[in-house]
C-alpha cells in the first residue's frame, strides 16, 4: 500500500495530503472464449502491473465478499423462500436448521438448470460480460 506524503499547508498548523490516495487497482486477464480466469495482478499508480502473490489473493479473498456461486445460491434460496412464503424477518434459525435449509436447497438447486450457472466457464463468461457492461457504462457517463 503506498504512503501518502504530508507537508503543512498553513500556518494554522494543519497538514495536507500533497498526494491523493491510489485506488487499489487489480486487473484481469480472461481467456474469453473458454471463460477461463487466467491471470490476476496488481496495477500501481504508473500502470505497472506485477501478478499478484498467493497472499495477497488470500487477504482479497478474507475481505468477505460474496462469491458469484453464493450470489447465485441466495437467489435460489430467496425464490424458494418466497414459493414458501418464507421473509427475511422470519429468518431466525439456529445453525443447524440453516445447514439443513442448505443442503436442501441444494439437493433442489441440482435438479434445475440454475445448476448449469454455477459451472466455471458459465461464472467467467458471466464476470466478463459484466465487466465490460460496466466498463462501458463508465465510458459512456465519461467517469
Amino acid at each position: 500500500m503506498p504512503k501518502m506524503e504530508k507537508t503543512q499547508a498553513s500556518s494554522n498548523g494543519q497538514n495536507s495530503e500533497s498526494q491523493a490516495p491510489q485506488p487499489n487497482l487489480i486487473a484481469f486477464t480472461m481467456d474469453a472464449d473458454a471463460g477461463r480466469l487466467v491471470k490476476v495482478e496488481k496495477v500501481d499508480g504508473t500502470g505497472a502491473r506485477r501478478e499478484l502473490s498467493d497472499e495477497e489473493k488470500v487477504d482479497l479473498v478474507n475481505k468477505g465478499w460474496p462469491t458469484l456461486e453464493t450470489i447465485i445460491e441466495r437467489a435460489f434460496e430467496a425464490g424458494i423462500g418466497c414459493l414458501l412464503g418464507e421473509s427475511q424477518e422470519n429468518a431466525q434459525q439456529s445453525q443447524e436448521e440453516l445447514e439443513l435449509w442448505r443442503v436442501l436447497v441444494m439437493s433442489l438447486m441440482e435438479k434445475t438448470s440454475a445448476h448449469d450457472l454455477l459451472r466455471r466457464d458459465v461464472l467467467g463468461r458471466a464476470f466478463l460480460e459484466t465487466a465490460l457492461q460496466q466498463g462501458l457504462a463508465s465510458s459512456a457517463s465519461g467517469a
